[in-house]
């Protein structure tokens, strides 16, 4: 999900995580941009990659497209981590969306 280990500070997304302990992330100041950015380690990314997983993962991961995906969750009742608290995207813990997958009889591609 976290493909750089830059990443711009604007981000809502980005920032609620690091906030909420989610992701461990230092704040520096670009160099160059003179602009503030986290910097994530890889084995940070690799832990909430662990937790957490998006449509786009699950599609990588276990070889469904996105709208299968979707609707296999939904027919689960498996809502986006952080449902209803700002913008976050379509996050969900991993533990849910592997047992709903399960159920649905996919298993990890």
């Amino acid at each position: 999900y976290i493909t750089a280990t830059k990443l711009d500070s604007q981000d809502e997304f980005l920032t609620k995580f690091v906030q909420q302990s989610h992701l461990a992330a230092e704040s520096i100041i670009h160099p160059v941009t003179r602009r503030r950015m986290w910097t994530v380690s890889e084995s940070s990314i690799a832990m909430f990659s662990a937790r957490f997983l998006n449509l786009t993962m699950i599609e990588q991961e276990f070889g469904l497209q996105r709208n299968v995906s979707r609707s296999i969750l939904n027919g689960a009742a498996v809502q986006p981590y952080l449902a209803g608290k700002g913008n976050v995207g379509t996050l969900y813990l991993r533990i849910d969306v592997e047992e709903a997958l399960r159920a649905a009889g996919h298993r990890n591609g």
